[in-house]
């Protein structure tokens, strides 16, 4: 039998170890410490997304959540990038806790940052008076609950509530891009599959860090169409 050639250095996998022998000591004297977090890029001249990153890294901990792990999906959340310490993702968990605060910060990482940033220092344009937020919130809530009923009509969850619980999730990070799962959704409904990709068309607003087509655009161009009916049915009016 042939063995393939060790082409690394020599001596590189001894210094890992020592590294490693060297690190444990240190590791256990930090447990259950005070963690300091270093961060840079955007977030150092953002205030918001700074104090999105903390609460989503806090909640994540008081959920079951350990403190890297905890670290690393919160910063994955807010950037809706989706890399998890798990290979699994967020299934790995197997936390509701866990699940519905990334949901909760996945979805408002979809939204414009300007507009989160408007909410939150009582400016009139904010979230709550913007028609393209009004739309990205409902039909993503409104698509997973669609979703929910095509899984619970299916018996493929026992009941309504779990149905939501990874209908909700899966939804939400489709519609951010951010690319966490719970579920093996292959395995869904096709309606639940058709909807599915529809959203991963639209995604979130603009403005924020998710992709796709947006919101902003898909609500335009409903606005456009209506407009073209109204125009062909009373075609000297002034729209």
């Amino acid at each position: 039998m042939k063995y393939a050639k060790d082409t690394r250095p020599k001596g590189v996998s001894h210094k890992a170890a020592e590294v490693l022998v060297e690190a444990l000591p240190w590791i256990k004297n930090i447990t259950g410490k005070t963690v300091v977090i270093k961060y840079g890029g955007s977030a150092m001249v953002d205030e918001q997304l700074r104090a999105d990153v903390m609460n989503d890294i806090v909640l994540l901990k008081i959920v079951g959540m350990g403190w890297f792990d905890a670290v690393c999906n919160s910063f994955s959340t807010i950037a809706t990038g989706g890399f998890c310490t798990r290979n699994s993702s967020i299934a790995s968990f197997n936390n509701a806790g866990v699940e519905f605060i990334v949901m909760f910060f996945m979805l408002v990482s979809g939204l414009h940052f300007g507009l989160i940033y408007g909410t939150l220092t009582g400016k009139n344009n904010n979230i709550f008076k913007s028609e393209i937020s009004k739309y990205y919130i409902f039909s993503t809530l409104a698509g997973g609950v669609v979703i929910a009923i095509s899984l619970w009509l299916t018996d493929i969850y026992p009941n309504i509530w779990i149905s939501l619980r990874y209908s909700l999730f899966q939804i939400i990070s489709v519609a951010s891009t951010t690319g966490f799962a719970t579920a093996d959704s292959s395995v869904w409904t096709p309606l639940a599959i058709v909807v599915l990709m529809l959203f991963t068309i639209q995604c979130a607003c603009a403005g924020s860090t998710a992709g796709g087509i947006k919101c902003d655009r898909i609500l335009l161009s409903f606005k456009a169409m209506k407009a073209a009916i109204i125009q062909r049915q009373h075609p000297n009016a002034i729209i």
